[in-house]
């Protein structure tokens, strides 16, 4: 996967895997990995692209066919009032004609990082 900071402060990792299976098939893939975490629950599929499209004006990279955010929680603790604000944890799925580009941002704990990147890599 790729590291960069996005914006000059947000820290994603993407990765781009030719698209061998539907959106669905990918949706379900991160929903099977996160149920069969111990900590994380699964929350909701936003339909991203969908949304954006409804919009009046809305802006659309050319080549962008759907876009989803598989929604999810890995918190079991609430250790202070300000941890709340970096969850819930989100996974975007952006399908091309002929790729998925999987995108996500790190977590404020590297453990839980790198549980989300192993997911995309084994996808």
């Amino acid at each position: 996967m790729e590291f960069e900071i996005f914006k000059e402060k947000f820290p994603i990792y993407t990765a781009t895997k030719p698209k061998t299976k539907s959106m669905d098939e990918v949706i379900a893939y991160f929903k099977e990995k996160i149920d069969a975490h111990p900590v994380a629950v699964f929350i909701t599929v936003f339909d991203h692209y969908a949304h954006t499209s409804a919009k009046e004006n809305a802006v659309i990279a050319e080549g962008i066919e759907d876009v989803k955010n598989v929604v999810f929680c890995f918190g079991k603790e609430i250790p202070n009032a300000k941890v709340p604000a970096v969850r819930p944890r989100s996974i975007a799925i952006t399908q091309t004609q002929d790729s998925f580009i999987i995108a996500l941002m790190e977590a404020p704990n590297e453990a839980l990082t790198q549980t989300m990147i192993e997911w995309v890599k084994e996808l």
